[in-house]
């Protein structure tokens, strides 16, 4: 989820401290969850996923052999022994190490899906992709439509619908030196951010059911002329900078060094801030005006999505144990991230609570982006805000026809 980050230094900081985990021999409480009277006798349960080095500050990590002392660690540790305790399994978390170049780290990941189903020797039960990176996982038949596993209660409040939602069609889901001061230190993704929170979609649906693309619209000019100006890097309003973080200028560093006003980033980007002296606040970006009436926070393309491969062999079972540990992230986990490592670890006043609080209620993800639909205008719109290239118009006109019938493929394929 995107948000912004504002420093300043009138801000009282928020308790830090948290509350201390319990022995890691201590058996976990039960929770409120109806398991099914199954027990898949030792069966491991296999997660392909990528390493913690190469996630960019996300927490990817599914399992653990023993309890850390980190509150969020410790809660997925407990969730897992009481998934496995009930189920009679054993969670293996597939971290792969792909590299670390970005993109080319979360093809290689869904490459090694591809070839596994292609090989169809069902290496994993489940796995957690980038699927905007390669969307055609999804088109060309490689993952299995969650809705096809009856064991998966995906309209109960544990699975995340906002996303769901959004993912479904025709009923189917998927320089820091210097006395240099900016206004916002930014990054690429920020465009598309601001584009959603603005309330913009890329696609309107039409009396028949089907998609169109609807990118032309004058509120959608309007939006890149106000983001040109805000996000100006020739006029110094804007400093955008993803090198890599060991870097002064990284956009990050530039607003941890008190050179940037606003930092636009994922939530991660408060705990990667835990040692900047000066005190910072986060709020949700912008509504496109007073009239709008709710916030939008975009959940990012890059996003990894729990995927079940086509080659999986039991997906009663997979949906028994998905469902399982999607109840107890919900009941356990998510609590402890919000509340302990974004909250009191992360945020540093009651106000930055209340705000992700509402980022957290508001968000939600363009579909279009995720399946690879407006990747060349997206991508033209980002280089027209950040390096002021052609004009919107033109990347439309170039890009539309093409984009729109994506669009229709997309919606034959899952029409079939």
């Amino acid at each position: 989820m995107s948000g912004t980050l504002s420093c300043g230094d009138t801000q009282t900081p928020a308790d830090t401290t948290a509350a201390g985990t319990s022995d890691s021999t201590t058996t976990p409480a039960d929770s409120g969850y109806d398991y099914p009277d199954v027990n898949y006798d030792g069966y491991e349960f296999r997660i392909l996923n990528a390493t913690v080095d190469a996630s960019y500050g996300c927490y990817v990590s599914l399992d653990f052999e023993e309890q850390t002392g980190e509150p969020l660690d410790d809660a997925v540790y407990q969730r897992n022994i009481r998934v496995e305790d009930k189920l009679g399994i054993e969670i293996i978390d597939m971290q792969t190490d792909v590299g670390t170049v970005w993109g080319t780290l979360q093809t290689a990941l869904i490459d090694q899906l591809i070839q596994s189903v292609m090989a169809g020797d069902d290496a994993y039960d489940a796995a957690y992709l980038a699927v905007g990176f390669k969307p055609s996982v999804i088109t060309d038949g490689y993952l299995t439509d969650l809705y096809d596993i009856p064991t998966l209660n995906l309209d109960a409040e544990w699975w995340d619908s906002v996303i769901n939602d959004s993912l479904t069609i025709n009923g189917f889901t998927f320089n820091a030196e210097g006395n240099a001061v900016y206004g916002v230190a930014a990054h690429t993704s920020s465009t598309g951010s601001f584009i959603y929170s603005s309330g913009i979609r890329y696609t309107s649906e039409e009396k028949d059911g089907s998609l169109k693309l609807t990118i032309g619209s004058e509120k959608l000019y309007n939006m890149l002329d106000k983001l040109g100006t805000i996000m100006s890097v020739s006029d110094g309003h804007a400093h955008f900078d993803q090198s890599q973080a060991a870097n002064p200028s990284y956009y990050y560093n530039v607003f941890a060094a008190d050179h940037a006003l606003f930092l636009t980033s994922e939530l991660k980007g408060a705990l990667s801030l835990r040692d900047m002296s000066s005190t910072f606040g986060l709020v949700p970006l912008p509504k496109y005006d007073e009239n709008q009436e709710s916030y939008y926070s975009l959940t990012n393309y890059s996003a990894s999505l729990l995927c079940v491969p086509k080659s999986a062999d039991n997906l009663e079972r997979t949906g028994v144990i998905l469902d399982a540990l999607t109840y107890e992230s919900y009941d356990s986990v998510l609590p402890v991230y919000y509340d302990i490592t974004v909250s009191q670890k992360g945020l540093r006043n009651d106000e930055s609570i209340e705000m992700l609080s509402i980022i957290q209620r508001s968000r939600g993800t363009e579909f279009t982006r995720v399946y690879g639909i407006n990747t060349n205008i997206h991508n033209g719109f980002i280089d027209l805000i950040s390096k002021g290239s052609e004009s919107a118009a033109t990347i439309i006109a170039s890009n539309e026809s093409a984009a729109q019938q994506k669009l229709n493929d997309l919606t034959s394929f899952f029409a079939e």
